[in-house]
């Protein structure tokens, strides 16, 4: 997705089938942080959820494939983002991926956090639009157990690690065309 237009890079779809792809979406804005306690309270803004909304639609009309499998941090306001191309793109569940949190440092996603952040499905769940649920079948790369905040707050080693991790996945073909926040 560039530039509003899905791009596809398939030779002849006639002749070939469509390429494997892992796409990526960032969630869009979120609450002002004075609002909550810890970055990992901070929700999606609704004109956000209508930038996404917007953005599946687009790719519906492109006449894209639709993602095999929807994966997403397990930060509330990526799983609302998740949520909306869920629903729009009819994939039933979203895969929870810990290894995708925001840096885990005082002034990023560990804000206001002594410890990095721990949820159970239910708390998560609550956070999915009508009609998705999360895809239990789903194993993270990352466990939650495994998330550790940075050392100090310039370090990346921790989601330097962890990005190793997904690319290895990706790299073997682990998430089957998902579409990851």
């Amino acid at each position: 997705w560039q530039d509003g237009a899905l791009h596809h890079a398939a030779a002849s779809e006639a002749t070939q089938p469509l390429p494997r792809s892992v796409w990526l979406a960032r969630h869009g804005e979120k609450e002002g942080e004075g609002n909550k306690e810890t970055n990992w309270e901070l929700r999606l803004l609704p004109e956000a959820q209508e930038r996404h909304h917007a953005t599946a639609a687009g790719i519906l009309e492109a006449g894209a494939p639709p993602p095999a499998r929807i994966v997403s941090s397990p930060f509330p306001r990526c799983i609302q983002t998740a949520s909306v191309y869920a629903q729009l793109l009819g994939v039933e569940a979203v895969g929870v991926e810990p290894g995708l949190c925001e840096v885990m440092a005082s002034y990023l996603g560990g804000q206001g956090l002594s410890e990095p952040p721990q949820w159970d499905s239910s708390e998560l769940a609550a956070f999915l639009g009508a009609g998705v649920s999360l895809d239990e079948s789903y194993e993270p790369v990352v466990g939650m157990e495994q998330l550790r905040m940075e050392a100090h707050d310039g370090d990346r080693g921790e989601v330097n690690q962890r990005v190793a991790l997904l690319t290895a996945r990706m790299a073997g073909g682990g998430f089957g065309g998902g579409l990851s926040y």
